[in-house]
């Protein structure tokens, strides 16, 4: 364990969740609907302001005014220093997974940039995005990546204090770590080389009610084949390598590193990725909890202008090569993939350094699961999206 991090060591529970952490981490594992209470209309966002060292902006709906928002910056430019650490430093829990999405986390860690503004990270590991919805929303988290599924479309509704406040994760061009596989030998014989070749196979949409599922169903309905037209499987990620090499599944909708070591292993022929059937598609997002939006807004300021630091560099390594094998030791020492050879060969995850997020992907989402039973009660989504504490970081790093 490193220096960065040896004061943080997990507790047993938590120790045991990081062993059996698998490549299962990413968005859309969890599913199912909460309940349907008519919606409250959530609290205004939090507005950006200056940082401070002591004072904390006051929680919406209290009828004390926040403070001004930070201006925007220009783009390559910066327009603010950064603030001084705060003291004592402010303990900061943070839902992860120890996959390849969550590189901003640790070298933030390891290169000392939350410290450095006063804040004490905690990691806290998780097997799947659905599992940090819970804690978060109980404020037993302060921030968390999570997808947005249908448990909390149905808390938002609820008037569940969230806010979505960067990207964490997406798909683009050439960038997508979830992609439909296809058993080898179908993708050879030209069994399946279409969207209409589905039709009539076995396929896998891992879990019911999930992100992926929802991808899958919307896939088939692009292709004009309904669900009845399918066998659907709904095999764990894990499962779904042997399952193609038992012959018992014919296409799946898998993720990294997972789908690397099918093609490998000569049992699945990367097929489309979801940038290539929608475009480009959310994937998790840097959630704050009820706590960090209403009463702790400087330490949510504080936390994204670490985190986009760490983005940065993330981005700079494996876009263009800059210190790359030192990110790369940092990411085996704390993520899943513990071969650095690996880094080469993975579709590496997409991640904004400016925190920008893809809003119209979540309310296509919403719709599909309202359209499927699993949302009684659609929200406003835009109203949760809380782009003040991305400003105020871009008013001290500039855009890119």
């Amino acid at each position: 364990m490193s220096a960065a991090l040896a004061s943080r060591a997990l507790r047993p529970s938590r120790f045991a969740a990081l062993l059996v952490a698998t490549a299962t981490l990413v968005a859309g594992c969890g599913a199912g609907a909460g309940g349907s209470s008519a919606p409250a209309r959530p609290a205004a966002p939090a507005a950006a302001a200056p940082a401070s060292n002591s004072a904390v902006a006051p929680a919406p709906g209290s009828g004390s005014a926040p403070a001004a928002a930070a201006p925007a910056a220009s783009a390559g430019s910066a327009t603010a220093a950064a603030p001084a650490p705060l003291s004592p430093p402010e303990p900061v829990k943070v839902g992860t997974s120890v996959g390849v999405t969550a590189a901003p986390l640790f070298i933030g860690l390891e290169r000392g940039y939350f410290r450095e503004l006063g804040l004490d990270v905690e990691p806290i590991p998780f097997n799947s995005a659905a599992e940090m919805f819970q804690p978060i929303a109980a404020s037993q988290l302060d921030v968390a990546s999570v997808d947005t599924g249908a448990g909390i479309f149905n808390a938002l509704a609820r008037g569940l204090p969230l806010r979505f406040v960067a990207d964490s994760g997406h798909a683009e061009a050439g960038r997508s770590t979830t992609m439909w596989m296809v058993r080898q030998d179908l993708y050879d014989n030209g069994t399946i080389r279409d969207l209409a070749d589905l039709r009539g196979k076995r396929i896998s949409p891992i879990a019911q009610g999930s992100t992926v599922d929802s991808q899958v169903q919307r896939t088939l309905a692009l292709a004009g084949i309904a669900p009845d037209d399918v066998d659907l499987q709904y095999v764990t990620f894990p499962d779904v390598p042997a399952a193609f090499a038992n012959g018992v599944l014919d296409a799946a909708v898998l993720t990294e590193p997972l789908a690397t070591v099918s093609v490998e292993r000569g049992i699945a022929h990367r097929w489309k990725g979801m940038d290539e059937i929608f475009g480009p598609i959310h994937g998790t997002f840097l959630t704050y909890a009820p706590a960090v939006i209403t009463q702790r807004q400087e330490v949510g300021r504080r936390y994204l202008l670490a985190y986009l630091r760490g983005v940065r560099d993330y981005h700079d390594a494996f876009q263009n090569g800059k210190d790359f094998d030192a990110v790369v030791a940092i990411l085996t020492q704390h993520t899943n993939i513990k071969d650095p050879a690996v880094y080469k060969k993975i579709v590496i995850p997409a991640i904004d350094p400016n925190g920008q997020m893809i809003v119209q992907s979540v309310r296509d989402l919403q719709q599909w699961f309202v359209d499927n039973g699993y949302v009684p009660t659609p929200v406003n989504v835009d109203e949760y999206f809380d782009t003040s504490f991305a400003d105020y970081a871009l008013s001290i790093l500039g855009r890119r």
